[in-house]
């Protein structure tokens, strides 16, 4: 029950009140002996720091999945949270963490999984690399996989754009994240349980 209240209030961007009934979840996991139950909350917590911009915190807890988790096992959740890694060390601008990273990615073949995220993520570390024909490969290839759309795409663009040197690139994928980051919040103030707790 409390996993899935922290997904209906992380699905409204109430972040703090998705972190404690994840908790609660993740206790309630513990105490029943339910290890994979357990790690699905965790790795449920870290994400959630992450959208929190919480970055310690979230690599805590992502980290302890990718540490703990059998991917042979739970292919999916291991190649999730090592997608979410990625963000997360992008996001803090650890191109390092996150080219080590790509590569448990590879090994545990989780470019089978969101191919599109997987080229953008390629293409942001080789725009840091400075090599920008290579970053302009992966992007091609992520725009190949449209309907594998991620919300962090185009703040990537923008990042790849503005590290290759293509400033009115940077500048349109910037306005387009913003554009979709005020359509997410208008679209979250219509919610039911935000509109609730707000009265």
């Amino acid at each position: 029950v409390h996993n899935t209240i922290g997904t209906i209030y992380g699905s409204q961007c109430l972040f703090a009140n998705a972190l404690e009934s994840y908790i609660a979840s993740r206790d309630a996991y513990r105490e029943a002996g339910l290890e994979y139950h357990y790690i699905f909350a965790t790795y449920h917590i870290g994400e959630t720091y992450l959208l929190k911009q919480e970055y310690d915190n979230a690599e805590v807890y992502l980290t302890e999945v990718a540490n703990t988790l059998d991917w042979q096992t739970y292919p999916a959740l291991m190649c999730h949270t090592l997608h979410k890694l990625c963000d997360l060390y992008i996001q803090t601008s650890e191109i390092d963490k996150c080219r080590d990273t790509l590569t448990l990615l590879s090994e545990y073949e989780c470019q089978l999984y969101l191919f599109n995220h997987y080229y953008l993520v390629l293409a942001v570390v080789e725009s840091f690399d400075g090599n920008a024909d290579k970053a302009q490969e992966y992007l091609e290839l992520a725009e190949s996989y449209p309907d594998d759309y991620n919300a962090e795409g185009d703040l990537y663009r923008c990042i790849i754009y503005q590290n290759i040197g293509d400033l009115e690139q940077a500048l349109y994928w910037n306005t387009v994240a913003k554009q979709v980051q005020d359509r997410l919040m208008l679209n979250i103030l219509d919610y039911s349980v935000l509109n609730s707790q707000m009265e």
